[in-house]
């Protein structure tokens, strides 16, 4: 089973990100707070992570970056996809040089996320649909 983890800080979007996801069969863990997501990803062990790179907090790229450095210590390593905005050529190349593996571009159309989590998650699908469970934690400030 292909799990993938979902970091996004905008309810909207990460909600919008898991239902499709869910369609495809893959299991989904979504993290919704920045300092949540290494953790998650430690216990997740995904095989795919898209991760929002544009954030109303500040630390997006740094918490990228304590993935990507734990990533680099496993011996099978997850895909990590950014979604990015048309502007943000400075934190697509910083993304980049981490080692990023694929960039969605907002606005972005279903097909093209299936195609693209497909392509870096080496193109398996579950014929069972994912269990509708939700791991998340939110909290409302």
């Amino acid at each position: 089973m292909v799990l993938v983890q979902i970091i996004d800080d905008a309810q909207f979007m990460k909600f919008m990100l898991k239902k499709l996801v869910d369609k495809t069969g893959y299991e989904v863990l979504t993290t919704r707070e920045l300092d949540d997501a290494l953790n998650d990803f430690k216990e997740g062990n995904p095989n795919v992570v898209i991760y929002d790179l544009v954030s109303e907090e500040e630390s997006n790229l740094s918490a990228l970056r304590k993935i990507v450095e734990h990533n680099n210590t496993l011996d099978t390593k997850s895909k990590i996809i950014c979604i990015t905005t048309v502007g943000k050529d400075n934190l697509m190349e910083e993304a980049k040089n981490l080692g990023v593996s694929m960039f969605i571009g907002k606005p972005y159309d279903d097909t093209g996320v299936i195609d693209f989590i497909k392509e870096v998650g080496g193109g398996v699908i579950s014929s069972e649909p994912s269990p509708q469970k939700e791991t998340e934690t939110v909290v409302n400030n």
